[in-house]
């Protein structure tokens, strides 16, 4: 019996409630469209106003968003220059340095060797074909025999041509007879 009881009540609330809404709708419509009418013959009444209180209002925030660049932008640059004078003085005195990005998604480390020291991997030059002066200082002689073999020896790699081979010999030559 009292569940019978509720499904009634149930369904004249929820009829009630779909009354008062059409109601509220048919009298709210036309509340509306009075106000937008009123709106919008004020702003035409005041237009001039609302346009200079419009400019005034995107002055200052921009005037705000400047000075928030600005600001930032100094504070970025105090920060750059102490955390590179930390940096800095760390490697110097053979500390290791990380640097981390985007709160350590993006990280670089470096240093950790004694100070100021020069790297223990140097690259292997005797595989790279030199001019004939940077040969010299390898070769370790001076006679003409073993200088004008190199030249030769660059021919054949290619990294002179003919017309250079040449030249080179004659000012190898020519220096020759210059010392003698």
């Amino acid at each position: 019996m009292k569940d019978g009881y509720f499904k009634r009540q149930l369904d004249i609330m929820s009829s009630l409630g779909l009354f008062y809404l059409i109601i509220l709708a048919l009298f709210s419509v036309p509340l509306m469209g009075a106000l937008v009418v009123v709106v919008i013959k004020g702003v035409i009444d005041y237009q001039y106003v609302i346009i200079i209180a419009g400019c005034i209002l995107f002055g200052t925030i921009l005037f705000g968003i400047v000075k928030f660049i600005l600001r930032m932008k100094r504070s970025l640059a105090r920060d750059g220059r102490m955390a590179n004078r930390y940096a800095q003085g760390t490697n110097n005195r053979g500390g290791q340095v990380s640097i981390s990005a985007f709160h350590g998604l993006f990280t670089v480390t470096y240093g950790g060797g004694p100070p100021n020291s020069v790297p223990e991997y140097l690259p292997d030059t005797s595989g790279l074909k030199m001019l004939p002066a940077a040969r010299e200082n390898q070769i370790g002689g001076n006679d003409i025999v073993s200088k004008l073999k190199t030249l030769s020896d660059l021919k054949k790699e290619g990294v002179i041509d003919e017309s250079e081979f040449l030249s080179l010999k004659q000012k190898l030559i020519d220096s020759m007879n210059s010392k003698d």
